[in-house]
């Protein structure tokens, strides 16, 4: 993970991934967020620095708060919510440094949660605001298997979302979802080029880390209440699926109505 993150910084560091539509030479924690602060640059890089030493992972986790934050300033915590995975990475990275299991034991979980709460919102994007991703499918045809556009984009937002559930509540399901998503976002890189590549580059890291790792405690307080009916085990889930995905749609119009009010 280390690694991972240090690279991808690097990248935004040396300006190797920036929209071309862009008038400015910086980018914060994607190549779709710029910035012409000089100084997001500096701790951009500071952060990989930082990710050299164990001990300093700490701070490198400091620095991409200071930076989700320089973000949400610029663009708001509606847009900012695509992307709380990057604290996720941050909470891993600070409890990377400190040696105390029993707070260790929480990094892959925090991984976890982020992601899925991120992937989450964005299959929601793909229910309420279908033309985004229509948009995209129309310039890139291939990836539509002949389709039309509106029906690969909901049945896209359902397969996201339902991989991203498995991400935080799954047991047997959960490597087979971090897996096909892993999938999804490597088989995209070749279609969408190095932009593609860098932007998801922390996201199929953390995805070949829970694919690895597994059960974690995250899932553990998850699972249903130990019963000897399948049926009710399986309905529990349900219950908890459907009350994510109506959740997950009211708050994307609250937090939208309040930053657009």
């Amino acid at each position: 993970m280390r690694v991972a993150v240090g690279a991808f910084f690097l990248c935004l560091w040396d300006k190797g991934a920036v929209v071309p539509w862009s008038q400015s030479d910086g980018a914060i924690l994607t190549p779709e967020l710029v910035s012409g602060a000089p100084w997001i640059n500096t701790v951009q890089f500071a952060i990989a620095a930082a990710l050299l030493w164990r001990r300093t992972c700490p701070l490198a986790a400091v620095g991409i708060v200071i930076v989700y934050a320089a973000g949400v300033a610029d663009y708001g915590l509606f847009h900012l919510t695509d992307y709380l995975f990057f604290l996720g990475i941050a909470g891993y990275l600070a409890l990377t440094g400190p040696r105390f299991p029993s707070l260790e034991r929480w990094r892959v979980p925090l991984l976890c949660a982020s992601l899925s709460a991120s992937l989450m919102w964005t299959a929601i994007e793909k229910f309420l605001y279908p033309q985004w991703t229509v948009s995209v499918l129309i310039v890139h045809p291939n990836i539509t298997a002949g389709l039309a556009p509106q029906v690969v984009t909901v049945i896209a937002g359902f397969v996201e979302f339902t991989l991203a559930f498995f991400i935080s509540a799954g047991r047997g399901l959960l490597r087979v979802g971090a897996i096909i998503l892993l999938s999804i976002f490597a088989v995209a890189v070749p279609e969408f080029g190095h932009l593609d590549a860098v932007g998801h580059f922390t996201i199929i890291a953390i995805l070949g880390i829970v694919g690895l790792h597994g059960v974690s405690a995250l899932q553990e307080r998850l699972r249903p209440a130990h019963s000897n009916s399948a049926l009710l085990d399986a309905g529990t889930t349900v219950a908890i699926y459907l009350g994510l995905l109506t959740s997950f749609m009211i708050s994307y119009y609250q937090l939208q109505a309040i930053q657009y009010r």
